[in-house]
Formats: C-alpha cells, sequence, structure tokens
C-alpha cells in the first residue's frame, strides 16, 4: 500500500510538472505569437514608410520637371525681351538716320536762303525765321538722342522729332521759294525802274532837241 501510495504521489508530482511545463510551452507560444504579430506590425509600417517616400519622390521628380519647364519658359521670354529691344533700338537707329538726313535737308534750304538774301533785303525776316525754326530743331534733336536711350521711349520722342524735322524742312523750301518770288518781283521792278528812267532820258534828250 506504502508503495503504491508513493507511486501515486510520484506520479501526481510528474503530473504536476506536466502541467507546468505545457503552462510554460504555452505562455511561450503566446509570447511567439505576440513577437510574430509585432514583426507583421513593422514589416507594415516598413513599407507603409517605403510607399509615403515612393510617392514623396513621385513629387519630387515632378516639381523638378516643372522648374525646368519653368525655367525654359524663362529663357524663352528672355530670348523674346532680347529680340523687342534689338528691334527697338534699330528702329532708334534708323529714327535717327532719318533725323540726320532732315538735318542736310535744312541746311541745304539754309543755304539756299543766304544766296536768296543777297539778292533780296526783304529775305532777312524770312531767314530769321528760318534759322529760328533751325534752332529749334537742334533742340529736338537733342532730346531725341536723350531720347534714343530709353529704346521704345526713345524711338517714339524719335519719330516725334522726325515729323517735327520734316514740317521744319517744308518751312524752309517754302520760305526760300517765298525769297526767290521776292527776288523775281524785285528784279521786275528794277527792270520797270531801269526802262522807266531809259523812257525819261530819251523824253529829255526829245525835249532838248
Amino acid at each position: 500500500v506504502k508503495g503504491a501510495l508513493k507511486g501515486a504521489l510520484v506520479q501526481q508530482a510528474a503530473s504536476q510538472q506536466a502541467k507546468g511545463a505545457i503552462k510554460g510551452a504555452l505562455k511561450g507560444a503566446l509570447v511567439q505569437q505576440a513577437a510574430s504579430q509585432q514583426a507583421k506590425g513593422a514589416v507594415k509600417g516598413a513599407l507603409k514608410g517605403a510607399l509615403v517616400q515612393q510617392a514623396a519622390s513621385q513629387q519630387a521628380k515632378g516639381a523638378i520637371k516643372g522648374a525646368l519647364k519653368g525655367a525654359l519658359v524663362q529663357q524663352a521670354a528672355s530670348q523674346q525681351a532680347k529680340g523687342a529691344v534689338k528691334g527697338a533700338l534699330k528702329g532708334a537707329l534708323v529714327q535717327q538716320a532719318a533725323s540726320q538726313q532732315a538735318k542736310g535737308a535744312i541746311k541745304g534750304a539754309l543755304k539756299g536762303a543766304l544766296v536768296q538774301q543777297a539778292a533780296s533785303q526783304q529775305a532777312k525776316g524770312a531767314i530769321k525765321g528760318a534759322l529760328k525754326g533751325a534752332l529749334v530743331q537742334q533742340a529736338a534733336s537733342q532730346q531725341a538722342k536723350g531720347a534714343i536711350k530709353g529704346a521704345l521711349k526713345g524711338a517714339l520722342v524719335q519719330q516725334a522729332a522726325s515729323q517735327q524735322a520734316k514740317g521744319a524742312v517744308k518751312g524752309a523750301l517754302k520760305g526760300a521759294l517765298v525769297q526767290q518770288a521776292a527776288s523775281q518781283q524785285a528784279k521786275g521792278a528794277i527792270k520797270g525802274a531801269l526802262k522807266g528812267a531809259l523812257v525819261q532820258q530819251a523824253a529829255s534828250q526829245q525835249a532838248k532837241g
């Protein structure tokens, strides 16, 4: 009986140890399961982070493409601006050349007016008007030179100066024609006076006879 009881106690103790071992094994399995769940969560987080980084990289690429496109558009706009400036400067130079031609025409008209002055005293008034117009034209030309530096604005001012120069040339030429007509009238008057003097001289000779 003692041997049987002792054997029963040994079995009971072995059973208790087996239960403890089973509990330990189950606990270890739960710990492993929890660790596995944590590992899965970490993997999901890592994948999510990688996707976020990939999306950020795509956005960065798009931003770089947009920046490059904007830079090309700016470069094209800069080229167009350079072309416009060149065109404006070219137009200003053409206007300057037209102004120089107008100055030459004014000088020729004034020279003709001075020749007319030798033929008629009445031409002095017209010459003074022509000289005054020439001085006004010179002042307008000086203003036009300063305006050329402003490119487009200078071109418009130069155009206005060129128009004034054309008007001054017309006025000077008109004055020269008036002077020429006055000179013709003076010549006619001189011829008439000489003819009258000859008639008087002939009458005087006849009276003496």
